[in-house]
């Protein structure tokens, strides 16, 4: 069902339509047991990272690790030059 919704959204927006705005952008761990392990390197999760803007659209992908380059990549190629972006800040 997860796989089906990152599917459609990432489908259905493409990167020209992120728009010059505010978006918040954060990264996320779907699947697997709740048990043992949680957060980063959980066993069994899948790495998913998302952005979305504050007018409400989403964007949001599996990823293959949450490394900053990894996700600096993902935001330079969605986001439009001159947005602001809202992070975490993981390090």
């Amino acid at each position: 069902m997860i796989k089906l919704f990152v599917l459609e959204v990432s489908t259905n927006t493409a990167a020209s339509e992120l728009e010059i705005s505010e978006v918040e952008a954060d990264e996320s761990y779907f699947g697997g047991r709740r048990k043992g392990k949680r957060g980063r390197g959980a066993a069994g999760k899948v790495p998913v990272f998302g952005i979305i803007e504050r007018k409400g659209r989403v964007w949001v992908q599996p990823v293959e690790d949450v490394s900053a380059e990894t996700l600096l990549d993902a935001t330079v190629r969605k986001v439009r030059r001159g947005s602001l972006v809202y992070t975490d800040k993981y390090k």
